[in-house]
């Protein structure tokens, strides 16, 4: 159940562009080529400020979380969901089926966190989590 803290975050998708990143938002290749950013960031605010980060690659239908910060002044583990819930919506549109993440030693309690939120551990302190297909559309017979 949503707080009413995490109603109030919003999530920005950033991508790279000429060597940098773009706030514009970001909108999918619908060419044949079916193209997405190999590097992105998810952006956290509340009311117009930055309380968090989440930097990520993707390739051969895995995404990785590169980085995780999330201010100590604002609760934590809110504004880590947020970023986390939307690392499954993009997930979607990348087509990855598996997210994986290797969070600092002094990250104890962002790993018990991801552990209680669907990532399991694998060897040498990994975590990672297999993402929901989306159903085949149904052909009309």
């Amino acid at each position: 159940m949503p707080t009413f803290f995490s109603r109030c975050v919003r999530v920005r998708l950033l991508v790279p562009i000429a060597g940098g990143l773009s706030a514009r938002p970001f909108v999918p290749d619908t060419s044949d080529r079916g193209r997405f950013p190999p590097q992105i960031r998810l952006e956290a605010t509340l009311l117009g400020l930055p309380v968090g980060r989440l930097d990520m690659s993707g390739e051969d239908g895995v995404g990785r979380i590169m980085h995780l910060s999330v201010r100590r002044a604002w609760p934590h583990h809110t504004a880590a969901a947020r970023l986390l819930d939307e690392v499954e919506g993009v997930a979607r549109l990348a087509g990855w089926k598996l997210v994986v993440w290797d969070p600092a030693p002094e990250e104890k309690s962002t790993r018990t966190w991801a552990e209680e939120h669907g990532f399991s551990a694998v060897d040498e302190g990994l975590l990672q989590k297999p993402l929901p297909q989306a159903a085949a559309p149904k052909s009309e017979a």
